[in-house]
């Protein structure tokens, strides 16, 4: 998923945790990175609402 500043989210799960990362399109860096456990072992798809991308 596009962010706004051209970050791309990508996540991976492993295990019960959930890995997600923006990467600078830009750059090809990965600024920010975040593992979130979650209760659930193969995680296939994330939704979230709009608005939360939106500035």
């Amino acid at each position: 998923m596009m962010l706004p500043d051209d970050f791309l989210m990508l996540g991976m799960h492993q295990d019960k945790t959930l890995k997600l990362h923006a990467v600078d399109v830009n750059t090809c860096e990965m600024v920010i990175s975040k593992d979130i456990p979650i209760p659930y072992d193969d995680v296939e798809g994330l939704t979230m609402p709009k608005a939360v991308c939106v500035p």
